[in-house]
């Protein structure tokens, strides 16, 4: 009564069409996800595999991510949307996804100490600048240079946090000045060996 059943492999993935929000953001299976702003209102390609999704754009894959489970969770770096942040400062307050936003404790100590010290709209400011430092250099730099300023109890202002990232200006290391001996020059031109 039973029929054969078939062997076949089961797919790995399963692929959907999305398209990009003016937050940076993507939607799949219910779920949100930030990706670069350069992709703001394109499709991409996603590739839904049982632990990860793989983005794809103009058959290039931008970047891979690990898969939420459940519904109505959200992944969001803040490296794909603080450009957009750091021009509307006023918008950090209400942003859906704010907790995202301190990407370590020493980000959130960052942010309660310039709050304490000049609070509202310009401890936001000054907190996004430094989440942009984080994102165009290197994120543990800047998270050190809070932490040594937090130490000497020093509010971690972004032009603080600057001086201390900032490259050194490499300084030439000092030569002896070249003495120059034309005698042996003059010895060889006279014996006809140098044309």
């Amino acid at each position: 009564m039973m029929r054969p059943l078939e062997a076949r492999r089961m797919p790995e993935f399963k692929e959907e069409t999305v398209g990009v929000t003016r937050n940076s953001t993507i939607c799949v299976k219910e779920n949100i996800y930030s990706v670069p702003p350069r992709l703001i209102h394109h499709s991409v390609k996603v590739r839904i595999y049982e632990d990860r999704l793989d983005v794809f754009y103009a058959d290039q894959k931008v970047q891979s991510m690990p898969r939420l489970t459940g519904r109505r969770k959200h992944t969001i770096d803040y490296r794909h949307v603080i450009w957009s942040l750091v021009k509307k400062p006023r918008a950090f307050e209400r942003y859906v996804f704010r907790e995202s936003l301190f990407p370590s404790l020493i980000f959130r100590r960052a942010y309660q100490a310039l709050s304490d010290e000049i609070g509202g709209v310009d401890a936001d400011r000054c907190y996004l600048r430094l989440l942009h430092q984080g994102a165009t250099h290197l994120e543990c730099e800047v998270a050190t240079a809070i932490e040594l300023l937090l130490e000497d109890g020093v509010t971690p202002h972004p032009d603080e946090v600057m001086r201390l990232i900032a490259p050194k200006t490499p300084q030439p290391p000092s030569l002896a000045s070249l003495k120059v001996d034309l005698k042996e020059f003059d010895e060889l031109c006279s014996k006809g060996l140098v044309l």
